[in-house]
């Protein structure tokens, strides 16, 4: 086994420097891993609220009125507002298929709108969502965990690669 081993070390090495003899410029290249490990401490937390009305101003206002009762709640959870977001607001026909007369029937309008809380108080993140569920939100996502740490471990991780890449 170790020489086989030893065989495909200096085949590797081979291959390495064969090209580099051709070029007039020698390289070498090499890779790494790294990894750094947390426990999050951020939730993104995405709901949809979403009416079908005969109008759109109806189904507008319905949708409004959904997203005022869950901006409410986030700030109640002491939310800051830039830790909620609201997406643009969409619109489009609500039709169903008639067989009888081969056609589409408009029978109204969808309007949705879609919100983003960003929960710092993971510990909180059951009682968020439940609440927020009651308050006639029709769609809501699993959370996505993330770190206040993000930019500080990505560096971690770079710089353990690059001790991997030198070994």
């Amino acid at each position: 086994m170790l020489r086989l081993t030893t065989l495909l070390l200096l085949a590797c090495l081979l291959a390495i420097a064969a090209p580099a003899a051709a070029d007039d410029d020698p390289v070498v290249s090499a890779t790494g891993h790294g990894q750094a490990e947390v426990a999050p401490d951020i939730a993104i937390l995405r709901f949809g609220i979403t009416a079908h009305q005969p109008t759109v101003a109806a189904a507008r206002d319905e949708v409004a009125a959904g997203v005022a009762r869950l901006i409410e709640l986030a700030q109640g959870f002491g939310l800051a507002d830039d830790h909620i977001a609201t997406a643009a607001l969409n619109v489009r026909p609500d039709t169903q298929w008639n067989p009888e007369t081969r056609k589409q029937e408009r029978l109204g309008f969808v309007v949705s709108r879609q919100v983003t809380l960003k929960l710092t108080e993971i510990a909180r993140l059951g009682e968020l969502t439940e609440q927020a569920l009651g308050l006639g939100v029709t769609e809501a996502s699993p959370a996505a965990f993330d770190t206040t740490r993000r930019d500080a471990l990505q560096a971690e991780a770079l710089a353990a690669a690059a001790r991997d890449a030198r070994a």
